[in-house]
């Protein structure tokens, strides 16, 4: 960017003492020149709810969670069942409305937690391939439902969640990998990981909380 000044006339005039007259009054006008600069478009911030949710049991494998609850829940650890039950929680979106030649700057997942907790808890949130994203909360069981992909986690974390409190994971590569390389439909699989012989058991809330708020959300910011 350079910098030119465009003077400008006025029909005021000073009087110059070393010169013995009087001299036109000018103003220097600076002006910008923007040769090679390009505009940038503004970040959008889009938001998307989940349209199903549900959680699949190890140790009740052909029992569909609980259809149009408020409340998903996922679990490691001994039960009246079984001694090793796991409970996986399964959320699906889709991004399909982003437009075509989106940036993605960012990606998270904000959600809800309904269960009073005192202990730390760890969890890990995997994908599925894009073969398994036609189930449905009406229908999903632990024998039929989608396995999740191998390899490391998507996101995870550890920490002691608060009841009825808002907490946001962030999922940009792997949203980046959904929206530019993939059919644009969003599986998250929360697993437990509890260490040996504890029990780690929480809930999260679903697309059924009446409060938008307390829905599980995921945020995406992009520019065209």
């Amino acid at each position: 960017i350079g910098d030119t000044y465009l003077p400008w006339r006025s029909s005021y005039w000073i009087y110059n003492a070393q010169r013995g007259d009087f001299l036109p009054l000018v103003y220097g006008v600076k002006a910008l020149s923007l040769t090679g600069v390009s505009a940038v478009s503004p970040s959008i911030m889009s938001r998307y709810n989940s349209s199903d949710s549900n959680y699949v049991q190890q140790a009740l494998p052909d029992l569909t969670g609980c259809q149009n609850c408020s409340f998903t829940r996922y679990k490691w650890g001994s039960t009246a069942q079984t001694t090793s039950d796991e409970i996986r929680t399964y959320l699906k979106f889709s991004i399909s409305s982003l437009p075509a030649g989106a940036i993605i700057e960012s990606a998270s997942l904000s959600y809800y937690v309904t269960d009073p907790l005192d202990a730390p808890r760890n969890f890990e949130i995997y994908s599925i391939a894009d073969a398994g994203d036609g189930w449905q909360e009406a229908s999903i069981t632990w024998n039929n439902a989608p396995l999740p992909e191998t390899g490391p986690p998507r996101a995870s974390a550890s920490f002691v969640p608060q009841q009825n409190t808002r907490y946001s994971i962030d999922l940009t590569p792997y949203i980046l990998e959904e929206y530019n390389s993939r059919n644009k439909v969003v599986t998250l699989v929360f697993r437990a990981t509890p260490p040996p012989g504890t029990v780690n058991q929480w809930s999260i809330g679903t697309e059924e909380q009446t409060a938008r708020i307390n829905r599980p959300t995921l945020f995406v910011k992009y520019r065209t």
